[in-house]
């Protein structure tokens, strides 16, 4: 388990170099849910273009990329709205996956 962490530490390293740097990172266990530390638990209120979030869980890590103006229909996995103040935001997953 130890590596599993080492190597998602390394892959977010490497990962940040390419976002912005205002970006804000989230952390998650889930994906839906409305429950704490589900991603779409996070209010869409504070939620800016651009943010990233890692959802990590037993089965491995999943990236994903905050689109403010998406209005995407929920799709889970790969594309997840806020339960509050969601509007047109929509997280979408990106294709780094560690398994």
């Amino acid at each position: 388990m130890s590596k599993r962490i080492a190597l998602i530490i390394c892959l977010l390293l490497c990962f940040s170099a390419m976002v912005s740097a205002k970006a804000i990172w989230y952390p998650a266990t889930g994906l839906t849910g409305g429950t704490d530390g589900t991603l779409d638990s996070i209010d869409g209120q504070i939620l800016k273009d651009g943010d990233i979030a890692i959802v990590v869980m037993t089965a491995g890590a999943l990236f994903f990329i905050l689109d403010d103006d998406s209005a995407a229909t929920e799709s889970i996995p790969d594309v997840i709205a806020p339960d509050t103040n969601g509007g047109d935001k929509r997280w979408i997953l990106s294709p780094a996956l560690i398994p």
